[in-house]
């Protein structure tokens, strides 16, 4: 899909819209130090976070991320030998995120503020989140 050079956001919308890339910009901040700035392995856990209980397989993960086979699979073998991974039934792949970690109890609260922080600020333009 292609943006015109000449689109603007409507006057209105640009508060939301800032809000917004404020509340990707936190979330991509706080990943970051999750990830040790390993963008790669940051989208892999959430792809695998995303799936739950259903899983996802490498080929998925490539599809989705656009990333190379051999780099899924490298990134794959690292995170599971990290446990940040684990492999189900048919290879599939699932988060294994240990809540009792202190970097992921922090991780969970640094992307809670940030989302209640972009709640109170779209209240404030009228618009409500569930």
């Amino acid at each position: 899909m292609l943006i015109a050079k000449d689109a603007q956001i409507p006057i209105e919308r640009r508060p939301l819209a800032f809000a917004t890339t404020e509340l990707i910009l936190d979330l991509l901040y706080v990943a970051r130090d999750r990830f040790s700035g390993d963008y790669e392995r940051m989208w892999i856990y959430f792809c695998t976070a995303h799936a739950r209980e259903s899983g996802v397989t490498r080929r998925e993960i490539g599809a989705t991320t656009g990333l190379a086979r051999e780099t899924v699979r490298r990134k794959v073998t690292h995170m599971v030998a990290a446990g940040e991974l684990k492999i189900g039934q048919r290879g599939r792949l699932y988060a294994a995120a240990d809540q009792s970690d202190p970097h992921v109890q922090a991780f969970n609260r640094e992307a809670k503020r940030a989302t209640q922080s972009y709640a109170r600020r779209t209240a404030r333009f009228g618009v409500t989140l569930d």
